[in-house]
């Protein structure tokens, strides 16, 4: 029940590690479409592309209400759970980039900028 726009350049993922794409696009998938389940916006738009230098990945998503101010997990086995935003965010830094989430109006969204 969830409506996913994707439009993704593959070309733009040429420089990075294999494991690092999965590692992106899993987490981000995984957390959008978990809040997707929850609010009764189930839409998640994501946009990859190579652009001036730069390649960004930008998850869009609806929030799904039962999120903590500081974006932990919200899950109750903490010791398994919670990891993805850190592990995005160490990506982005071993690649020279930049990691933004912002939720603000009813609305997430992940921007992941590195350098090409």
């Amino acid at each position: 029940g969830i409506s996913l726009t994707c439009v993704v350049d593959g070309e733009a993922l040429k420089f990075m590690d294999t494991m690092d794409i999965s590692s992106l696009f899993g987490n981000a998938l995984d957390n959008a479409m978990e809040a997707a389940e929850k609010s009764t916006d189930k839409t998640v738009r994501v946009r990859c592309r190579a652009e001036k230098g730069l390649f960004m990945l930008q998850v869009d998503n609806a929030l799904a209400g039962d999120e903590k101010p500081d974006l932990s997990t919200t899950k109750k086995d903490k010791t398994a759970h919670g990891f993805g935003l850190l592990g995005m965010r160490e990506i982005a830094k071993r690649y020279g980039g930049s990691f933004e989430v912002v939720a603000a109006n009813g609305r997430f969204e992940l921007v992941v900028c590195l350098p090409l």
